[in-house]
């Protein structure tokens, strides 16, 4: 694990933006342990509600590594966002760090007008480079051109609810937002017929206009995560984690429980994986999704143009682009080795939903070697989020009603 550095002098704090609790308070850790000043900017898209408690959860206001916390309602308006923060800049140029696909959205919508006063994560130095390439259809071709596998996919739009199923979609097959930020993660759906796949289009098409992806359907074993960063042209990719169990309803794909993987076992797919970023042009850190079959295959699945909450469990890999951009300094990525985490937050949802018992969620904090909230050099925000355990307890019934 990482030791306290000596907080970097002359340099500006960084400002770390998101909306994730978990990945503010695990980027802010890192950060401040290479030696840096973190002020964050937690977002909400739409104000918390007494309804959903749990959504207006702030444990990264307690990190004793965040100098200054300030908090933004956007109504879903990227644009807000990007105003918030060209009026939140300070006289020195701050590094800024979007931690979810939303507020990369807005930082890459709004990177003409933000690069005067931040630097920044993007494509080629201009607006809309990440968006466009936020593309799922687009990242595949790229892609397989850089020798990643890939499966095979159709493109499916609708306009006014009209849409065309390609007659060559193979079934079993499964849909998924072509875009992550346009779909609700509950759209994704296997479907093992033209009639299924038909009706689950029809059923999202009514709501308003779909992009999604159709792809071949495959037994998964297991799924993975390449993590790393690109500076000046030149992608690293240092650590990588696997999924042990992920959560389920809207947190499907993301890591309740995962452990870290060595990533010298798959040096195609990591070689890949940077050919890939560096032909698109793209400077900052990244997170690439890879799913196993049971077969033993790897294939390609999106590439995310931020650092998650899973970066965490390999190693400081977000002071080491700080290091890298901030001060020009070169500093070697130390892994972690092999451990096992958990993200409490996941943990906390899935037990307020039902999805998992109070037994599981008891053997599911034994013995990890990291948590992305509890930290014994970082106490208060572990310490402050146990207040919401018994309102998790009495949603768990309101559902249960429901």
């Amino acid at each position: 694990m990482w030791q306290n550095s000596i907080k970097k002098e002359n340099i500006a704090d960084i400002v770390v933006v998101g909306c994730n609790y978990c990945n503010l308070l695990t980027m802010a850790r890192s950060l401040g342990r290479a030696g840096y000043g973190v002020r964050i900017v937690r977002v909400f898209k739409h104000r918390p509600t007494a309804t959903k408690p749990l959504r207006s959860i702030n444990p990264e206001a307690r990190s004793k590594y965040v100098t200054r916390y300030t908090q933004c309602l956007t109504g879903g308006e990227v644009a807000v966002l990007v105003n918030y923060l060209l009026d939140y800049a300070d006289d020195r140029k701050s590094l800024l760090v979007p931690v979810d696909d939303f507020t990369v959205e807005a930082v890459d919508s709004g990177y003409d007008a933000l690069s005067r006063y931040y630097i920044l994560p993007g494509v080629d130095k201009h607006s809309g480079g990440i968006i466009r390439l936020m593309n799922k259809a687009v990242q595949k071709e790229m892609a397989c051109g850089c020798g990643l596998p890939v499966l095979g996919s159709h493109r499916i739009t609708s306009h006014d609810g009209e849409y065309t199923i390609p007659d060559d979609v193979r079934y079993p097959c499964f849909a998924k937002p072509n875009v992550s930020t346009k779909h609700a993660k509950d759209c994704m759906k296997r479907c093992d017929s033209y009639q299924q796949l038909q009706a689950h289009l029809d059923s999202l098409a009514a709501k308003g206009d779909i992009d999604i992806l159709v792809e071949d359907f495959v037994d998964i074993d297991t799924e993975l995560s390449v993590l790393g960063m690109c500076v000046d042209g030149r992608a690293q990719s240092p650590g990588a984690i696997r999924i042990v169990e992920g959560g389920t309803h809207g947190r499907k794909g993301v890591a309740l429980v995962g452990e870290t993987v060595d990533v010298s076992t798959m040096p195609d797919i990591v070689r890949g994986c940077n050919a890939l970023v560096e032909s698109m042009g793209y400077e900052g850190m990244f997170d690439i999704d890879l799913i196993r079959t049971k077969d033993g295959r790897i294939y390609f699945v999106e590439i995310n143009f931020r650092a998650g909450a899973s970066t965490y469990a390999v190693g400081n890999l977000p002071g080491m682009y700080a290091d890298r951009v901030l001060a020009a300094q070169n500093t070697p990525f130390v892994p972690n080795g092999d451990i096992t985490f958990v993200s409490e937050k996941v943990l906390m949802e899935e037990y307020a939903r039902g999805d998992v018992s109070l037994n599981r969620v008891i053997h599911i904090m034994q013995g990890k070697d990291l948590y992305f909230v509890k930290d014994a050099d970082d106490p208060l925000p572990y310490k402050y989020c146990r207040k919401f355990y018994p309102i998790a307890a009495a949603m768990r019934l309101i559902y249960k009603l429901k």
